[in-house]
This record gives C-alpha cells, sequence and structure tokens, in this order.
C-alpha cells in the first residue's frame, strides 16, 4: 500500500510539473506572438504602441497585427508591457512558474527582471535587452510606500512628481510625458 503511495504521488508531482511548463510554454508562445505584432505595428507607425494597447488583456487593440491579446494562461492577467517614452523600444515581461527553465538564465533573468525584478522571462525590441535595467526608465511613483510604490496606469501627474509625468501601463513608473500638462 505505501508503494503504491509513494508511485501515486509521484505521478501527481510529474503530472504537475508537466503543467506548469505547458502553461510557460504557452507564455512564451504568447509574447513571441505579441512580439511580432509590435514589430509590424512598428515597421508601419514608426513607433511601437502605448502600454493600454498591449496591456488589453483579450482585447483587440493590436488588430490586425494581432486578433485578440494573449493574457497570462494561469493568472488570465495581462503580460507587463515597458515602453520607453521615445516610443522606440520595449520590454515585454512574463513570469515563468518553472523557474528551472534555461532560458531564464540565457536571458539573464535568474535574479529577476522588469519593473520591481519580478519576472523571470521577457522579450524586447532589438535596441533593448530585458536583462538590462533599461525598463526601469522613468522615476518612482509617490503614491504607496517602500515595496509598494505605484501609480495610476496611463493617467497624467497623479502620484507622479509634476504635471508632465504619465504612470505607465502597468503603474510602476512615472514617465516624462509632453503631452501631459498641456
Amino acid at each position: 500500500m505505501a508503494v503504491l503511495g509513494i508511485v501515486t504521488a509521484g505521478g501527481m508531482l510529474m503530472a504537475k510539473t508537466q503543467i506548469m511548463k505547458a502553461q510557460d510554454a504557452r507564455r512564451k508562445q504568447d509574447l513571441n506572438l505579441i512580439q511580432k505584432a509590435l514589430e509590424h505595428y512598428y515597421s508601419d507607425f514608426g513607433r511601437y504602441p502605448e502600454e493600454a494597447l498591449v496591456e488589453d488583456c483579450g482585447g483587440s487593440g493590436l488588430d490586425p497585427y494581432l486578433e485578440q491579446i494573449p493574457c497570462d494562461p494561469a493568472l488570465k492577467s495581462a503580460y507587463d508591457y515597458v515602453l520607453l517614452a521615445s516610443g522606440k523600444a520595449y520590454a515585454l515581461y512574463a513570469k515563468l512558474i518553472w523557474t528551472k527553465d534555461p532560458v531564464v538564465t540565457a536571458i539573464g533573468c535568474q535574479n529577476g527582471c522588469g519593473p520591481g525584478n519580478a519576472y523571470n522571462y521577457g522579450v524586447a525590441s532589438a535596441n533593448m535587452s530585458v536583462s538590462s535595467g533599461a525598463a526601469e526608465e522613468g522615476v518612482q511613483p509617490e503614491c504607496g510606500g517602500p515595496g509598494n510604490w505605484f501609480c495610476f496606469s496611463s493617467v497624467c501627474s497623479e502620484c507622479c512628481p509634476g504635471s508632465n509625468y504619465r504612470c505607465n501601463g502597468s503603474g510602476t513608473r512615472c514617465i516624462l510625458d509632453a503631452t501631459c500638462g498641456n
């Protein structure tokens, strides 16, 4: 009976690992699909789209480049898209569940990447690295507190250091924006 219990527990653990790997494969595929759409958008408009279009999980903001914005398969939430204020570079982040995936180390995210180093996988425009820290462009918001600073996604000045700042789409950084304060 004990042997049967051990075999059953081992089988359940292997099944859980395979589910995690499958969800991570989906995350990687989703980011690659979004990346292709972003590059086509850039080719047409000379800049990458605003955060609100890309972080609209399930939305069609990138149509005709991508019919529907994919969502994280387990969390059902948007992937974190960080656009530099110039619109000329971006990084797109996800958190892989199977942390032993060799790609985590290969892209330099074993100690975290992206806003708050909260992610371990990402893709980026050719002129940016997901592990470079460039995704932290902008300044820290003024609402919240240590470990929980925030601003209101895509809103000008609120929780930012002045009227010429706009909160990024993920609510993690205040970025200079010439259209704010006018």
